[in-house]
């Protein structure tokens, strides 16, 4: 949306900047002003006079008045800012919005890609009409950039050999000189005086309304589908007879200056549907997941639930009223209904290394001939430790102190 107000800043102007679309209309109107006012025409026609003076190199005297005026640098201010806006579009078509669209395309193909694997990317919730909406915008802004760009490229060759004639046309405003020589294609500037100086083609990509169009409103040639064996039969009658002119397609080059080419609305009806697609897809991080194995499981017996799932390693720091510290440590000993207690003290000093470490093995041990499951074991306080196992449907909690665990 950025590249897109920047260019039309560029053609229709800001606040701050004269645009380039309104210098021809203003140039035009002066010389209207000039044949009504001065010369008292009643329906003056600029365009009139300038064509006259194209095709038969002779100006009226409004024209011949309002170039042997001092012009020459109001042209060329026009010409700087007009040729900056038209290669600026040229550009930004080429270089930036169309390559832009391009990777949009290609990530909505995926997205409706992952749409059809619905076991892992239902989360994202990708709705088809969404994708699809997106997907034909994106399109078509692929194409109006790439028609903008051989539209800018094509009213800026013009626009040069308009200028190149009124600069002939000056110079040669009081009289011909030998030196200036014609430089302009005439069939160039004429096409400029009709589509071009007071209207340009390239108002449609920046205002007014936004049509669908398909393939064949371009000019592109739509060949009738069919089976296999008809493309074939079509195909060897072509190759039997290549001269044949019943089989080559008409291709028309229609007008498509009437159609909605809107960039403005194009680029913020895409963004807002984009802006939908995503925001529901970054919502997945939030809703819960659905975990599916693909390989079965070795037993088709259910697994019983692990209550040392949660057992893990513990550790407390304890400090006393003489400055010394110690560190306890405790860690469970696997598939055994044991824990390791090891316990390291420190000297006052802040350099000085561990001067006791004390190590300990706590084993729950039932007076039954039950084997204890022991499910948690943690620290209780500074003196103490609690550790739960459980015994068939019962479970009992086992207190032992700190101190007598090391002396075990």
């Amino acid at each position: 949306m950025r590249v897109v107000r920047e260019m039309k800043g560029a053609w229709f102007g800001s606040d701050t900047a004269t645009g380039a679309r309104e210098l021809g209309p203003r140039w035009v109107n002066a010389l209207k002003s000039k044949q009504k006012t001065q010369f008292g025409h009643s329906n003056p026609d600029p365009i009139l006079d300038l064509t006259w003076l194209l095709t038969t190199g002779r100006a009226s005297k409004p024209l011949e008045d309002f170039l042997g005026g001092d012009c020459l640098q109001g042209i060329q201010k026009w010409e700087t800012i007009m040729s900056d806006a038209l290669i600026k579009l040229r550009d930004y078509s080429e270089k930036r919005l169309v390559p832009a669209c391009q990777r949009l395309h290609l990530v909505l193909e995926e997205l409706q890609g992952w749409r059809r694997m619905t076991r892992q990317y239902s989360l994202f919730q990708l709705e088809n009409f969404d994708l699809a909406y997106a997907l034909e915008h994106s399109a078509r802004g692929i194409v109006l950039g790439s028609l903008l760009a051989a539209v800018a490229r094509r009213e800026l060759f013009r626009f040069k050999e308009f200028i190149a004639w009124l600069r002939f046309e000056i110079v040669n405003a009081p009289g011909p000189a030998e030196t200036n020589v014609p430089r302009h294609d005439i069939l160039e500037v004429n096409n400029y005086l009709i589509s071009g100086l007071a209207s340009s083609e390239i108002d449609a990509w920046f205002d007014g309304k936004l049509d669908p169009f398909e393939p064949h409103h371009l000019g592109v040639p739509t060949v009738p589908s069919g089976t296999l064996a008809s493309v074939i039969r079509r195909a060897a009658a072509v190759a039997t007879n290549p001269t044949d002119p019943a089989w080559k397609e008409r291709a028309t080059n229609p007008d498509h200056r009437r159609l909605g080419k809107n960039l403005i609305m194009l680029s913020e009806q895409l963004a807002a549907r984009c802006n939908i697609i995503f925001t529901r897809a970054a919502g997945a991080a939030s809703r819960s997941a659905s975990i599916h194995h693909r390989e079965p499981l070795i037993s088709p017996a259910p697994a019983e639930p692990n209550p040392r799932s949660e057992f893990s390693f513990r550790e407390r720091i304890v400090q006393n009223e003489a400055s010394k510290s110690g560190n306890y440590i405790l860690a469970p000993v696997k598939n055994e209904n044991q824990i390791v207690l090891s316990q390291i003290r420190y000297g006052a000093g802040s350099g000085t290394g561990p001067v006791e470490i004390g190590l300990a093995i706590v084993e729950v041990v039932e007076g039954t001939d039950e084997t204890p499951a022991m499910m948690a074991a943690d620290f209780f306080d500074d003196e103490g430790l609690i550790v739960v196992y459980r015994v068939k449907n019962h479970s009992e909690f086992l207190h032992p102190p700190l101190a007598s665990a090391h002396q075990k």
